[in-house]
């Protein structure tokens, strides 16, 4: 029982990637296929397997092709600006660009440097993101220099909750961003300095009491 027992979780823990990949795929090419599907049997009268992954994968690329000339740039701003005079769609499209634009990088006050607060409790230190370092109305009503930092969740970092901090209470750490990420979405198992080669982290030179 115990040789079975070894070989189950030896093949399980073989299978779990391959399987959760091959899920992930396959979830992401229905949501594809199916977004064009209704047109697909309104138009045709029958649906095409396959036709509306490929469909979504022509269209990304013609919709990235085009935002990369000056006209194209030029209709997206215009667009941009009629949505911006529709309240609610104006909030809910405007909040969720920055967040892709953070996430992909593009947003130049993203994720500024990984840093270790006393969250939820004092003595325990939870991996958060130092998104700004000056927040007027915040610092008025607390009459401190207050930090915001993002504290994603674990495994889905995309989730998670902002808190904001006394730039005394922040420790800034030598560590990348992306690095960081990694441990987060692991659960703390990729925590033993397993860094990318030619990868280094961001310079923390004075900042906050992690410079100490």
């Amino acid at each position: 029982m115990r040789v079975l027992r070894r070989w189950f979780i030896t093949g399980l823990l073989v299978l779990a990637p391959a399987v959760i990949t091959g899920y992930v795929l396959w979830f992401g090419f229905n949501l594809m296929d199916g977004f064009w599907r209704s047109l697909f049997v309104l138009f045709l009268g029958r649906v095409i397997p396959g036709a509306g992954a490929l469909l979504t994968v022509v269209v990304t690329v013609a919709v990235g092709a085009v935002a990369t000339h000056v006209v194209g740039r030029r209709l997206i701003q215009f667009g941009e600006r009629v949505l911006e005079r529709i309240p609610l769609v104006r909030g809910v499209y405007f909040t969720t660009r920055q967040i892709v634009d953070v996430f992909a990088g593009q947003h130049t006050s993203g994720f500024q440097r990984v840093v270790l607060v006393e969250y939820p409790r004092r003595g325990v230190y939870t991996l958060g993101f130092l998104t700004a370092t000056h927040l007027p109305q915040a610092e008025q009503a607390t009459g401190q220099e207050i930090w915001s930092v993002f504290v994603p969740t674990s495994p889905n970092p995309t989730s998670g909750w902002v808190v904001l901090v006394p730039r005394e209470q922040c420790r800034v750490i030598p560590m990348a961003v992306e690095e960081a990420f990694r441990i987060i979405v692991s659960g703390g198992v990729l925590a033993d300095g397993n860094r990318r080669p030619g990868r280094s982290a961001p310079s923390v030179t004075g900042e906050g009491r992690g410079s100490s």
